[in-house]
């Protein structure tokens, strides 16, 4: 006979496991989990989620850092990559929930974007990451091809921010007026959004970090 507690006692060790920075705990747990098959990957993945809630809540305390939030999205990549082969094939994809995200033509920088892709997983996106220096054209196929919905754009550079209008002028060419926009990056600003939405008449959002970044897909979609 299967014990309760012991099952949840594995989900809680993973999700404390990631929480508090342990990937060695982490890996051990979910192997475990995969191994004895007592729960299924769709819990171990919602443990997942919720650890990565709690490195938020620990960010938005000043507990956490930038370092460990690079790290968590270290480990939660790691241990999705475990779990997710072994979620069943036919399993139903949530089209609402699918993300394009990347760096703008010109930029090389992609650690931001990274963390934003490895908490969107967790949180169960399906992130479509097209890496940096993307030109307009490659975001526009990419959205049109998939006909995904939300885009989010990553921009260190403010010598790269001309790619913003671009980008957006392309969205409004092509008919993508529903693409929902979200920013992010060392050269972008709040009141940049707000002045892009207002010429382009397209929603574009501001999120200063990655864990805002998850909040704003959420309230997108919803």
């Amino acid at each position: 006979m299967i014990n309760i507690g012991d099952l949840m006692e594995d989900l809680k060790k993973l999700e404390d496991s990631i929480t508090n920075l342990d990937k060695k705990g982490a890996v051990d747990t979910t192997n475990k989990i995969i191994s004895e098959k007592k729960v299924t990957v769709k819990q171990g993945i919602d443990a997942v989620t919720k650890a990565l809630q709690n490195i938020g809540e620990l960010y938005e305390k000043e507990e956490y850092y930038l370092a460990e939030l690079v790290y968590a999205g270290d480990i939660s990549k790691t241990i999705l990559g475990l779990l997710e082969p072994h979620l069943p094939k036919t399993a139903d994809k949530d089209f609402a929930k699918r993300i394009v995200i990347g760096t703008v033509k010109g930029d090389m920088h992609d650690l931001g974007k990274n963390i934003v892709q490895a908490f969107g997983r967790g949180a169960g996106y399906e992130i479509i990451d097209l890496g940096n220096d993307v030109s307009v054209e490659a975001f526009i196929k990419e959205l049109m091809e998939n006909n995904i919905k939300i885009l989010g754009i990553s921009c260190l550079l403010t010598a790269c921010d001309s790619e913003l209008p671009k980008i957006l002028t392309a969205l409004k060419d092509k008919g993508l007026i529903d693409v929902k926009v979200v920013i992010g990056g060392a050269a972008m600003t709040e009141k940049l959004a707000a002045d892009l939405e207002n010429k382009f008449n397209i929603t574009v959002k501001f999120a200063p970090d990655a864990i805002n970044g998850i909040k704003i897909f959420n309230e997108l979609i919803d």
